[in-house]
């Protein structure tokens, strides 16, 4: 897989990785970058704080709220465990 050339699609990048790693779980950590919306919902998972969680949330769709990232490994670990 090549990583993209400028300018940077974060989309893209998350559209490659799905393809690449069927089956598996995508998951997209992001804040205030306009590119993190179209990234985030192309994600199966998403990790939010910022400008994107105030847009999930107005959206009404899931994400876990993160302050820091402590917070994303213990959601990931409960997760697995």
């Amino acid at each position: 897989m090549k990583f993209p050339s400028k300018p940077f699609s974060k989309a893209d990048f998350i559209e490659q990785l799905k393809n690449k790693f069927t089956g598996k779980s995508v998951v997209f950590i992001g804040s205030d970058c306009p590119q993190d919306i179209d990234a985030a919902l192309c994600s199966y998972m998403i990790f939010a704080k910022g400008k994107l969680s105030r847009i999930m949330q107005e959206r009404k769709l899931p994400f876990y709220y993160f302050e820091n990232f402590y917070d994303i490994e213990n959601r990931l670990r409960e997760l697995v465990d």
